[in-house]
């Protein structure tokens, strides 16, 4: 079962709201905290939610225990529950058009590259774009799933 999610990507406030794909801009936000809060790197920490995918929250929160100073024990008495990853929103896949999806990753693509240069860290998200794009032709819809498998564990189809 798929949503159509055609009706919020086709209009402006989805694209310039502070609520949808205009907060998904981490560099710029970042970049106004380093600029303008006066925020130092050092006092930051950076988690990707595909982290917690892909190692698992226990490992994630670790890395976050550490990061602040704190007892490392905690990580590893999380229950079952607290290990899922979740997202507020739909986990089933969005049904959008193809332009509309190369839209939304032309919106992001600049701002994402700068992380990724800033924090000197691969978020793979071209390749996931890239494997979302090859679907989208392949079935002449996009399926855009909001929690993605991880890279290594798809096909990429070209």
């Amino acid at each position: 079962h798929y949503h159509d999610m055609a009706c919020c990507v086709q209009q402006s406030w989805f694209f310039f709201s502070d609520h949808h794909l205009h907060g998904s801009l981490y560099y710029t936000h970042l970049h106004s905290w380093l600029t303008i809060g006066g925020w130092s790197m050092k006092s930051m920490h950076f988690v990707q939610f595909e982290d917690i995918l892909e190692f698992g929250l226990a490992h994630v929160y670790a890395n976050i225990l550490a990061f602040l100073g704190l007892d490392l024990s905690h990580s590893a008495n999380l229950t079952s529950t607290e290990t899922q990853p979740a997202n507020r929103r739909s986990t089933r896949p969005y049904n959008i058009s193809i332009n509309d999806f190369t839209n939304m990753v032309n919106y992001v693509r600049n701002d994402t590259y700068k992380l990724s240069q800033l924090l000197r860290r691969d978020f793979v998200w071209p390749q996931i774009w890239q494997r979302q794009l090859a679907q989208c032709r392949r079935d002449h819809v996009c399926q855009i799933d909001l929690l993605p498998p991880p890279i290594s564990s798809v096909p990429v189809f070209l």
